[in-house]
């Protein structure tokens, strides 16, 4: 086994160290960001209780071959998962594909547990839990849960997260533990749900796929609702919805977003900032300084 318990408060760093999920990440919300994670996994099982503050969009795909399952900790708290949202009583059950998208809001705290394919069913066969193949066909759903079962996971997971990390037998049947639980809740629950967008939900999404397919572009409302065939007030009511911005604010985080992780790239080289900033339609360079210390808490040249 091993595990990784850190801090980040540097929205990069955090960026950089699970660049293997292969996920587009911004930060929407002004320099408020901090993520705990306590990580511990093999090559067949994962479980991470993470800690997220700031508003954070997740899009891309986790690990292949593998199932996600996230758990809330918090009942309170809320996120869009597939741009619904979600209370804090529901398990999610990602899709075969793995595919992200997610929008969290400050104080999410969530376990994820990641289970690979072949030792999931090979569990779920052994047991005989002929509705958990239901559940677990290849489809997001969603499954709500109850606070006796959210606190006896929490236990399990939080006795694995803490066992000492060469102790692989007690780590083993721990792991055990978790799966057999997981599952026998499952098989024994039948109110799994699929995610079943609504319209104005599909106009969102096609509307940030589009945003995100031409990062150098600079669209106007009137050129999205044109493309995407919905109406302006449609467009506005789902931004605001989801992530609390107008679409024009949210464009403009996300060309802030793109802007840092380029300059990112380039960090203790020497480049020309402004060349950066107008390849996404930043032209006024003070006034561009100032929105971005405005959005991430520093200047363009401390990147």
């Amino acid at each position: 086994m091993e595990q990784v318990k850190a801090e980040f408060y540097d929205f990069d760093e955090y960026n950089e160290a699970i660049k293997d999920w292969y996920l587009d990440i911004n930060l929407l919300s002004k320099h408020d960001f901090k993520v705990d994670i306590n990580l511990i996994w093999n090559d067949s099982f994962s479980i991470c209780r993470e800690y997220l503050n700031g508003n954070i969009e997740y899009r891309g795909v986790g690990v292949a071959g593998s199932r996600i399952i996230a758990i809330p900790v918090v009942f309170d708290s809320t996120l869009f998962w597939f741009d619904k949202k979600v209370s804090g009583n529901n398990m999610l059950i990602f899709a075969k594909d793995n595919f992200f998208d997610a929008l969290t809001y400050s104080y999410f705290d969530n376990y994820t547990i990641t289970i690979d394919e072949d030792l999931l069913f090979k569990t779920i066969n052994d047991l005989g839990y002929a509705h958990c193949l239901d559940v677990f066909d290849g489809k997001a759903k969603e499954l709500i849960i109850s606070k006796e079962f959210s606190r006896n996971m929490g236990i399990l997971s939080s006795n694995l997260l803490n066992t000492p990390i060469n102790d692989t037998k007690n780590q083993n049947i721990q792991i055990q533990n978790i799966i057999y639980f997981l599952l026998k809740y499952i098989e024994h629950t039948k109110n799994a749900k699929f995610i079943d967008p609504q319209k104005k939900i599909l106009a969102l999404n096609n509307t940030i796929d589009l945003i995100n397919a031409h990062p150098e572009q600079l669209f106007t409302i009137p050129d999205l609702c044109s493309i995407i065939g919905v109406s302006e007030r449609t467009l506005e009511y789902a931004f605001k919805e989801k992530y609390k911005l107008t679409p024009i604010q949210y464009i403009k985080v996300i060309r802030l977003n793109n802007v840092k992780k380029e300059l990112y790239k380039f960090k203790g080289n020497k480049i020309n900032i402004g060349d950066i900033a107008g390849k996404f339609n930043f032209w006024h360079m003070g006034q561009f300084a100032k929105d971005f210390k405005k959005q991430f808490g520093i200047l363009p040249s401390d990147v």
